[in-house]
């Protein structure tokens, strides 16, 4: 599964920078996310993070339907119940990659905004459980688990403003969620699992070719 989704991303990041008219940006903000879906979780509160993340643009139409991925990294938190040591701490780390349909219009010469919307896929990169010292860890449960051992799918979207500083520059400021679909998780090696919910405040700078 994951050559496959590695595959994917690669023929689909090749096949923007090979286009003309590209833009690529950087973008970071701080995200709000809870736990959601059907799953037993212990704790759902809210918790926040910052996260990074790297984007492609392709224009599909004129200057009002774009094509955009992204490749972000996020930090997540969440709490548990587990039968050998209760209520337990969980830290996450994910690649996330969107694959956004955009729509811009002018609100001036220089200020436009966008809305986009489109499936969303989180691989692990780190998952690991934070107990304390005199917790009897069963051998058959793995503390540390690593890139790939589970995947995500949910839906993403952005609502924002651009700011043109010039021909080949751009500021952005949007709202972004992500909503993770607990039915729909991959799990080959059946570790505990996660799935979220998260809206953020994201500032970008974007590089046009």
């Amino acid at each position: 599964m994951r050559k496959i989704i590695l595959l994917i991303l690669v023929l689909s990041i090749s096949a923007i920078t090979k286009s003309q008219n590209i833009e690529i940006g950087i973008r970071t903000g701080n995200t709000f996310f809870n736990t959601t879906g059907k799953l037993s979780y212990y704790n759902v509160s809210s918790n926040n993070s910052f996260d990074f993340g790297v984007s492609f643009r392709l224009p599909l139409k004129n200057d009002l339907l774009f094509l955009q991925t992204e490749i972000n990294d996020t930090k997540r938190y969440s709490e548990t119940f587990l039968n050998f040591s209760g209520n337990s701490k969980v830290y996450e780390e994910f690649i996330e990659i969107p694959l956004l349909f955009q729509i811009q219009k002018n609100l001036s010469d220089n200020v436009k905004w966008f809305l986009d919307i489109g499936p969303n896929i989180s691989i692990l990169l780190k998952q690991q459980f934070l107990f304390t010292s005199n917790i009897n860890i069963p051998s058959d449960f793995t503390v540390d688990n690593s890139f790939g051992d589970y995947y995500k799918i949910g839906l993403a979207g952005n609502i924002g403003v651009r700011w043109e500083r010039s021909e080949n520059r751009a500021l952005t400021l949007s709202l972004r969620g992500v909503n993770e679909f607990s039915e729909l998780l991959i799990n080959p090696k059946n570790i505990e699992v996660f799935a979220y919910k998260a809206y953020s405040i994201n500032f970008g700078y974007i590089l046009k070719f």
